[in-house]
């Protein structure tokens, strides 16, 4: 997940109730009385009386890292993820399963950079993982279960992996010790079980890349973030720096020729793809008639020589990302056609040994994308690949199995309760989209809330989007604001003309035109966030906003003047829950102080409510059926750098919070953001995951029987 922000939840109830459903663009809370709160499970996975079953039609993709083919089977492939760990398929990509066993972090979050197999045995596999749960990782059974091997240096982050192809069980791990900011290579020469330090250059040099010349096994070549190459010629015991003719810049790749000696390419950042023929002694960019220096992945044809393929990564430059191909060595280029490639980051490249017209492109948003005739057409094949970030989700209570979410880069919608899903990209230059509404009278009008998590950001493509048909086709909407970064967008459920918007640096805004334009607002926070924005619906001129600065301010007039009473400051407010038959407001917590808290809405001071889980977890969501008022729903998430699986994941109240329990299940990523109810399916609910997807349940269900290898969908 980001570590700047988690997008937090908007949740508020309305008075204006269809067939008990209130009308509003995300299913908010009726009326209702939260008594109190005790937790009865002890962990995300805790078990309860009647286990809940969950399952997921998508989205499916997600941010891929590295793709592998099985040399020996071609149509058996391994892809590593952003959050959604290791996933395999044994049909050439047309279905893929996870395949984790072994891995635990307290959310079911697993990063995995680099995969590599080993050629003397294809049933042994090892992960590298920089990120939670940090280390080496090794199967011997094709990836049915994995150990941590890197014990022996303190399971720190190892970022690449290179192995010998004459050496059965001798590895090279690129591992940086963030303690001490030193880079250095782990080598073992039997299979992990033991190993050795081999310190690269100076204090400081952080290493990220490691490759092995296939002719000369002990020439092992070290890319580093701050010092460019390094060169050891005694199977990593010593090194060198080489890196005359390379830009001072950091080293994303390094790739070694297989069909020639002492050749190596490596990707420099925003710089280009430069080769050394003499063993990284000199270099020379070969793609400087290219339209970007900016380089996902390159990958060398393991059947035709000096056949080269390069991905560009174009953020926000639609017409310069792509895939490129040279037949001389990179003396040339020719831009494929890639029809059907719709990332616009392709980070990995792989081609099938067996018929070098297959390339696979490993991509950031949509996983796995697959040609068969040499990259000119591609179709999408990341069927089962559930590890999209979804930053929310909502139900449209006019209209039957309506569901949307928002992704990285693509707003997400499924027209049959979640089974399947399209991915609906609003403009070239979309950013993140963290917030959706629906128009309560017009349900064909959707806006979005499009920005960044970083603030201070300038990509264009930010701001408040509109669809007038369901989502099908967008128009950015931003006069009126001034470098817009919003996250939060909400519609007045009385009069939907009037929409408000929240997002980085204090930023509000107010439109009393369908969004058409915006006045600013000033909250007096500062550079603060807004995560949620809350409308009471009783009295629409009473608005509050929550705040990364543990702040919770309230406006009586519209927007117009405000004033608050801080939380804790520092602890950011993720989500708001408005009570209105008591009068009170609750908010959801982060940081130190995380827990769930409340207050009367005079903001005259908060009471800790339930915070067992205080700096190990966060209330993300607070979701009450809108159907039946005794039923809550809590999502929740770790904090970052928790390592306990205390309290992740989704808890439920039968009693308006008099007790607790988990009932998240087999829900295989427990970072829940956003919950909704289905309008048309009693006790059917969502939960969206920052890496999982969208799951979906139908209630309370017997327990079911798992085959051993599970489809992900």
């Amino acid at each position: 997940m980001f570590p700047n922000m988690m997008e937090g939840k908007i949740i508020f109830s309305f008075f204006t109730i269809v067939q008990g459903w209130g009308r509003t663009a995300r299913n908010r809370n009726r009326p209702a009385q939260i008594l109190g709160f005790m937790l009865f499970a002890a962990s995300a996975g805790g078990s309860i009386a009647a286990p809940y079953a969950w399952t997921t039609g998508g989205p499916y993709g997600g941010d891929a890292n590295d793709i592998v083919v099985d040399p020996r089977n071609p149509d058996l492939l391994y892809v590593s993820t952003r959050q959604a760990g290791i996933l395999r398929s044994a049909d050439g990509g047309l279905s893929w399963w996870r395949i984790n066993q072994g891995f635990d972090t307290p959310d079911g979050g697993i990063t995995v950079f680099d995969l590599a197999i080993a050629p003397e045995d294809s049933n042994v596999i090892y992960a590298a993982s920089p990120w939670a749960p940090g280390g080496l990782f090794k199967t011997v059974d094709g990836g049915a279960s994995w150990t941590n091997i890197s014990a022996s240096f303190g399971s720190l982050p190892v970022w690449d992996i290179a192995l010998d192809p004459q050496r059965p069980g001798r590895i090279y791990a690129a591992v940086t010790d963030p303690s001490t900011g030193q880079g250095y290579v782990g080598v073992s020469t039997d299979g992990g079980g033991s190993w050795r330090r081999s310190v690269v250059g100076s204090l400081g040099n952080l290493v990220r890349d490691v490759a092995v010349d296939e002719f000369h096994p002990l020439i092992v070549y070290a890319g580093t973030v701050n010092a460019g190459v390094f060169r050891s010629i005694d199977g990593g015991r010593s090194w060198v720096a080489v890196d005359s003719g390379l830009p001072a810049q950091p080293i994303v790749d390094l790739v070694t020729d297989p069909h020639r000696a002492l050749t190596i390419y490596a990707i420099v950042n925003r710089e280009g793809v430069f080769r050394s023929r003499d063993a990284g002694a000199t270099w020379t960019r070969i793609t400087s008639s290219l339209p970007t220096k900016r380089f996902g992945a390159l990958v060398v044809d393991p059947v035709t020589p000096d056949t080269l393929y390069v991905s560009t990564t174009a953020t926000f430059e639609a017409d310069r990302w792509g895939i490129y191909k040279s037949s001389d060595g990179g003396a040339s280029w020719t831009r494929l056609q890639a029809n059907g490639l719709t990332s616009f980051y392709p980070y990995a490249l792989a081609i099938d040994p067996r018929d070098p017209a297959v390339i696979y492109v490993a991509t950031h948003g949509e996983t796995v994308f697959k040609s068969t005739d040499g990259g000119q057409n591609f179709a999408f094949r990341s069927e089962g690949i559930n590890a999209v970030f979804n930053w929310s989700v909502v139900t449209d209570p006019n209209t039957p199995g309506a569901v949307y979410s928002g992704t990285h880069d693509r707003f997400c919608k499924s027209t049959d309760g979640g089974q399947s899903w399209s991915l609906i990209k609003l403009s070239p230059t979309a950013a993140f989209i963290y917030d959706v509404a629906v128009d309560p009278q017009r349900p064909n009008v959707i806006y979005v809330a499009c920005g960044h998590n970083a603030a201070g950001r300038t990509e264009a493509g930010r701001g408040i989007y509109r669809s007038t048909d369901y989502g099908e086709t967008w128009t950015l909407q931003v006069e009126g604001m001034v470098d817009a970064n919003p996250i939060q967008v909400e519609i007045n459920p009385r009069f939907p003309n009037i929409v408000y918007a929240g997002g980085a640096n204090g930023q509000f805004y107010k439109s009393d035109n369908y969004g058409e334009s915006w006045v600013a607002k000033d909250l007096g926070v500062g550079n603060a966030f807004v995560l949620d924005i809350v409308i009471h619906p009783d009295d629409p001129r009473t608005l509050f906003v929550a705040l990364d600065n543990g702040a919770v301010r309230m406006s009586r007039d519209a927007g117009e003047t405000w004033r608050g009473d801080a939380l804790v400051p520092g602890s950011p407010v993720k989500s708001l829950a408005l009570d209105v038959v008591d009068s009170v407001l609750y908010a959801g917590v982060g940081g130190s102080v995380g827990g769930l808290y409340r207050m009367d809405m005079t903001l005259s001071g908060w009471t800790p409510v339930f915070n067992d889980f205080v700096g190990r977890a966060v209330v993300e969501e607070i979701h009450i059926d809108p159907a039946d008022p005794d039923v809550i729903y809590l999502g929740i998430a770790p904090v970052e750098g928790s390592t306990q699986p205390y309290a992740s994941g989704i808890y439920k109240s039968v009693d308006r919070g008099a007790s607790w329990e988990s009932i998240t299940g087999d829900i295989e990523h427990r970072a829940v953001v956003g919950i909704a109810s289905d309008p048309f399916v009693p006790g059917k609910i969502y939960a969206a995951t920052l890496g999982g997807s969208v799951f979906q349940s139908s209630g309370p269900a017997a327990t079911r029987e798992v085959p051993s290898e599970t489809p992900s969908k």
